[in-house]
């Protein structure tokens, strides 16, 4: 075959090879990617939140929360399973733990917390309080459902249960006025609770109160 047919061969299969290459949406040199997904390929997750490695502004401090239901009176050391629903009631997304750091080391996301005070007590519980972290961002006017285990205080006596958000290593939502719920329980010796009473669906308390 003489080499310029050959030649004239090689160019034409090339050309060929291009065409479906591009056709299958393959960026190549000279050639463009597909604006437009096909409907075979994979669906785009949705948005959430950008990493947010600051302090939320005082307008972000706003949450309305859901009713919650809790044992009036428990026995020391119980576990109890609850759901706490809570809406962003502010203007910017709240982080959850992977999206307010690279890291993943918790500063700067959005934690829901809870503490048993005595109910004599003037403490408001912060130090030692239990996290729980967001499932996933929740962005303004979008409502959270968080899975929560709390467990009661080891000795018998009357508590308020607070739990409240905080935004990790800045700041607490309850002191720049946002709501926080306070629930009374009573703490009884094991094995004379009998039957609780009926849950507790009290609304929220405080704004910033202790």
């Amino acid at each position: 075959m003489p080499a310029e047919v050959f030649c004239g061969t090689l160019r034409g299969v090339r050309a060929h090879l291009i065409v479906l290459v591009c056709l299958a949406g393959i960026t190549v040199a000279g050639c463009g990617r597909r604006e437009e997904p096909g409907r075979f390929d994979a669906k785009q997750a949705p948005a959430v939140a950008a990493v947010s490695s600051k302090p939320l502004p005082e307008s972000a401090l706003r949450v309305r929360w859901g009713t919650l239901t809790f044992p009036r009176t428990v026995e020391p050391n119980t576990t109890v399973q609850v759901t706490v629903n809570m809406t962003n009631a502010g203007d910017t997304p709240w982080p959850d733990k992977a999206s307010a750091s690279p890291q993943k080391d918790g500063g700067y996301a959005v934690r829901v917390t809870h503490a048993f005070v005595r109910a004599d007590d003037t403490k408001d519980g912060r130090v030692g309080a239990q996290r729980t972290d967001l499932q996933r961002p929740v962005l303004p006017g979008e409502a959270s459902d968080v899975p929560m285990t709390i467990t009661t205080p080891a000795t018998p006596g009357d508590y308020n249960l607070t739990i409240e958000l905080v935004q990790e290593l800045v700041q607490w939502f309850a002191d720049r006025g946002a709501d926080r719920i306070t629930l009374p329980v009573r703490v009884v010796p094991a094995g004379t609770a009998g039957t609780p009473a009926a849950p507790s669906g009290q609304s929220p308390k405080g704004k910033g109160q202790h």
